[in-house]
């Protein structure tokens, strides 16, 4: 891989399938033109010129600094140039586009990572300053050395991180407010706190060696699964950071509608097709009893999850909430039955050998809507709809916790993103929702990466779970069943309100949900619940008087 080194970037492959890529610019990494013109470069021809790669470590060669930021003296020159460039000039406006042409390709170049088809991981250690953190930022993964200090700098210097900072990192961290205090004050954080707010996925006990090997370790783990798999998840998983949930289960839909006409099958598993299965309806709770012993779930599940949770919302209008687990004691869900699934892709695909390929996608994309449809179902409901989750939980079993309102894990409970084990990208809402339910998206792309296993601690700590309940499904189901209670203790139109507009906000912006909600509150306000307990908060807990009846919208 020597023809891919540059002046100033270090480009090596320890392992087959895997690029390590080490900054290299004596003494400190600071960027200059020169240097993000090369950095942008290698990726493009990354991606063009070797197809064999899978995946690629970003590093820097000094063991003491990452990078250094901005190179500010050849920027000043840069800003003088540009601003002298016509001393009669006094045009605000063509310098200001001057300075765009500059900013552009820049952003481009630092932004190469994002468009490779294969993941990046960044191993990170010692300093990274301004535009170092732009860098990272625009990687897939990022793990730190636990001696690795960060710094948004750019307001020293009188300006706007403007490279790619202030565009991710509210998107791939889970703290907004922690991010405007560092962006404000360009104060110093450790790499503790940056895996805290969920700016890197994990921290290595020691400083360059060793986060180095931790990550081409991961990377070596990702380039076992299929190119095609890992590709959709990346692409699904970019598109769902920047769209709503209903259009990135379009797109995946689309997506997949092609992909799962790779020449991967799912291997049976040895049980017949799906059996009969049935939902149990209890006050306040929904018991899953897909395919014993494991919840293995077909299409036959889904045409009934969707449909009970629609005759739910339409026929039950004394439902506050409902909760949701499973019928069996150590499992969740095994996630989609393989088995079902295997024998329709094969039957799909072989039952005309004539048929084109977009005939038999716009078949698969039938049969994905119609699972994601189901899996949103939780989402339509007018009331809550709490996850109660214990045990193994697999593949779509995380799609459907996924799609609910609130989740509680017993400590038993165990998650795996397992569909880029079987070829293809999750399809049924997990690369859709988890982007938004949990506050580290590095770890959400290390998790549906690798299909490696995480705890119930793990899900806490990430935001996929609020709670974890000491136990398995006795007590995870019983602290559900009591959090429910609460919630039906409420007024079901401030209840149903509230969902709505979570819903909205999640996916709209700042001022557009602003504007939703006005809309909303200037219609319900009107409702007989409002003030009707006055000074509540300061009174003793106690049932709610609230007329039960489906809120008329």
């Amino acid at each position: 891989m020597n023809n891919l080194s540059s002046k100033w970037i270090k480009v090596s492959e320890p392992f087959p399938h895997i690029l390590l890529v080490e900054l290299a610019r004596s003494p400190v990494n600071a960027i200059s033109t020169e240097f993000w013109k090369a950095y942008g470069a290698l990726f493009d021809a990354i991606s063009e010129e070797t197809p064999d790669v899978r995946a690629v470590v970003l590093s820097s060669a000094f063991p003491d600094i990452f990078s250094a930021g901005l190179d500010l003296l050849e920027a000043g020159e840069i800003a003088k140039a540009t601003a002298d460039a016509d001393p009669e000039s006094t045009d605000a406006a063509r310098i200001a586009l001057d300075f765009k042409k500059q900013i552009k390709p820049f952003q481009e170049a630092i932004t190469a990572p994002e468009r490779c088809l294969f993941p990046v991981i960044a191993a990170v250690h010692g300093m990274v300053v301004g535009l170092g953190v732009d860098i990272i930022s625009a990687c897939d993964i990022r793990y730190a050395a636990s001696n690795t200090r960060f710094t948004i700098k750019e307001i020293d210097i009188g300006l706007a991180a403007d490279m790619g900072t202030l565009a991710y990192l509210p998107k791939i961290t889970g703290n907004m407010s922690f991010i405007r205090e560092m962006a404000y004050t360009t104060q110093w954080f450790p790499a503790s706190k940056a895996e805290q707010i969920g700016l890197v996925s994990k921290v290595v006990e020691g400083g360059k060696k060793e986060v180095d090997a931790a990550a081409l370790e991961l990377a070596q783990l990702i380039v076992r699964k299929s190119p095609i798999a890992v590709t959709g998840t990346k692409r699904l998983l970019s598109h769902a950071r920047d769209h709503s949930v209903a259009e990135n289960l379009e797109y995946t839909s689309l997506w997949n509608s092609a992909m799962l006409q790779t020449k991967y099958r799912p291997r049976p598993n040895g049980q017949n097709g799906s059996k009969s299965l049935s939902l149990s309806l209890m006050y306040y709770m929904l018991s899953l009893l897909g395919r014993n012993p494991v919840n293995a779930v077909g299409f036959e599940f889904w045409r009934a999850y969707g449909a009970l949770f629609d005759s739910i919302s339409e026929s039950r209008p004394d439902i506050r909430a409902v909760v949701i687990s499973s019928a069996f004691q150590d499992i969740f869900s095994a996630g989609f039955d393989l088995y079902n699934a295997g024998q329709i892709v094969k039957g799909r695909t072989e039952a005309n050998p004539a048929s084109d390929a977009a005939r038999i996608s716009m078949t698969f994309q039938k049969q994905i809507e119609m699972i994601q449809e189901a899996i949103m179902a939780p989402e339509r409901c007018t009331f809550p709809v709490i996850a109660a989750i214990h045990g193994i939980n697999i593949g779509l079993g995380v799609d459907i916790v996924s799609a609910c309102d609130i989740r509680y894990a017993a400590s038993d409970s165990r998650f795996t993103l397992k569909q880029v084990d079987i070829g293809m990208a999750a399809d049924m809402g997990t690369l859709a929702y988890l982007p938004r339910v949990m506050g580290n998206l590095s770890f959400v792309r290390e998790m549906a990466y690798t299909a490696e296993w995480f705890s119930a601690s793990r899900a806490e700590q990430m935001g996929l779970v609020s709670k974890v309940v000491e136990g398995g499904r006795e007590e995870v189901v019983a602290s559900a069943l009591e959090l429910a209670k609460v919630i039906a203790t409420k007024s079901p139109i401030a209840v149903t309100g509230t969902k709505r507009l979570l819903s909205h906000g999640r996916d709209h912006s700042v001022a557009e949900s602003l504007q939703f909600t006005t809309w909303w509150n200037a219609i319900m306000l009107q409702t007989k619940d409002f003030l009707k307990r006055p000074g509540s908060s300061f009174l003793p807990a106690r049932p709610g008087d609230f007329k039960f009846g489906k809120p008329k919208l």
